[in-house]
């Protein structure tokens, strides 16, 4: 993972996310999302998401496809950041919004 900016305590929640996106080392390839083969839900695909408003990181749920899970990171993301959250689809925010 490269180097974090020497700002990164001023950055704004979407602002360091979107420096996660671009600098991850994510073996999925969606945001908030991995693979679990022996924790709590082994075989299957957890999300993710950081609550910076209480400084934790929440499970969002866990799915049996990365797709699965990363629209529930999607969804959750969502009821955190509403306008501003940084999802893996943006495209389909309004339908993420109706689950």
């Amino acid at each position: 993972m490269k180097q974090k900016p020497d700002n990164w305590k001023e950055l704004t929640p979407r602002e360091r996310t979107i420096w996660h996106r671009n600098n991850k080392t994510n073996a999925t390839g969606f945001l908030g999302v991995s693979f679990v083969p022996l924790k709590r839900t082994p075989g299957r695909f957890e999300a993710y998401i950081c609550d910076y408003s209480k400084g934790k990181q929440v499970f969002c749920g866990s799915a049996p496809t990365a797709e699965g899970a990363a629209r529930l990171y999607d969804k959750r993301s969502i009821q955190l950041y509403g306008a501003d959250a940084v999802l893996n689809f943006p495209a389909e925010a309004p339908e993420v919004l109706s689950l």
